[in-house]
């Protein structure tokens, strides 16, 4: 999943009033819990970016300070460049709620999708 939607509460069957923004691309996940190296690390998170373009969607990042040396700041530093490259528009996750918010049709479009 690649949007920004309003959670659905079946208890009460109403949208919850806050946006969820998917994670895409965590930093351990493709370390620790993947065991991926540089390389196949890169392949994946290329084709998660790729795949987020071809569809219009949203590519969240999170990058502990912990991952910032070495072979993991080079990756989390191409990923940018890739986005850069692609005019991905890189922004806070406020900015992003805003501009979201702002075009409500395009949530409750998702959520019929998600919910149908």
């Amino acid at each position: 999943m690649c949007y920004p939607f309003k959670p659905y509460n079946i208890n009460n069957q109403k949208y919850i009033d806050i946006v969820e923004v998917p994670l895409k691309i965590m930093d351990c996940t493709l370390d620790a819990y993947m065991n991926l190296d540089i390389n196949r690390s890169w392949e994946k998170v290329k084709r998660c970016i790729d795949e987020a373009i071809r569809v219009k969607g949203v590519v969240t990042i999170l990058w502990h300070n912990t991952y910032f040396h070495g072979e993991q700041l080079e990756i989390y530093e191409k990923i940018l460049s890739y986005c850069k490259e692609k005019n991905a528009w890189m922004t806070s996750c406020e900015q992003m709620y805003n501009w979201w918010n702002k075009n409500q049709m395009n949530l409750n479009f998702y959520n019929s999708i998600i919910l149908k």
